[in-house]
């Protein structure tokens, strides 16, 4: 067992039908603290390893994901049948499973409008996502646009026994902006919505850094993340200097 901080048993060991919003920075342990978590749903929860999804936002961070998932479960072949993909992958899945005529010829955009559509009224989508015990979603701060609109309804749909966290540092957005089909500026990212939304998601910080013990990196990477992301919840400096 990993030596885990306060911040992070608080986030792992919370119980599994809980709604997390999680905050971290740099070097807080946020990848480590969202396998941890699976890992305690699975190993001590009991909660089937089928049944847990994990939405990235790359399938290079998939990739690694499962792997370091793997490392923290009591039988590391449980990590295969964790539902880990991109978001792109999981609108497929739901698209080609539900609508006979699903194509791609379309792009992503219009496969991710299409999915929207299948998961506000289609009674199969319904079912489909009453079978997930707890959705994670990492990396949201990058999450917009439909992306962000498809997560927002997929949440809404599921059954408020289903757990979720979501894991992101909004001082890390690389979205600043985005334009819908319109063109209309979109400054919500998953964050954001979840806040504007779902109000009764619980946030949460990790805000020590497990990455080095250099006080000069430490107080860099503490004031940068204030001043980028605009608020005072900055990361814990040793010695809280």
């Amino acid at each position: 067992m990993l030596d885990w901080t306060q911040e992070q048993l608080a986030v792992i060991t919370s119980p599994p039908n809980a709604r997390l919003l999680v905050n971290a920075g740099p070097g807080t342990g946020k990848t480590a603290v969202a396998c941890g978590r699976i890992a305690h749903l699975i190993n001590h929860l009991h909660i089937a390893p089928s049944q847990v999804w994990l939405i990235s936002f790359t399938r290079t961070a998939v990739h690694e994901l499962r792997g370091r998932i793997s490392s923290c479960l009591a039988q590391e072949h449980h990590a295969l049948a964790v539902r880990i993909a991109t978001i792109d992958a999981h609108a497929w899945a739901i698209h080609s499973g539900f609508n006979q005529d699903a194509s791609l010829a379309g792009g992503y955009e219009s496969n991710i409008r299409n999915v929207i559509e299948l998961v506000r009224k289609h009674e199969g989508v319904f079912e489909y996502l009453s079978e997930v015990q707890h959705l994670f979603i990492d990396e949201a701060q990058d999450v917009v646009g439909t992306r962000c609109e498809l997560l927002l309804e997929i949440i809404s749909c599921l059954p408020e026994s289903t757990g979720v966290t979501i894991l992101a540092d909004e001082a890390q957005a690389i979205y600043g902006f985005a334009e819908d089909e319109c063109g209309m500026a979109d400054n919500d990212n998953l964050p954001v919505a979840i806040r504007k939304y779902f109000p009764a998601f619980i946030e949460k910080y990790l805000t020590e850094i497990r990455r080095t013990n250099d006080r000069t990196l430490c107080r860099i990477f503490s004031e940068g993340r204030k001043i980028v992301s605009g608020c005072d919840n900055g990361i814990k400096q040793l010695d809280d200097i």
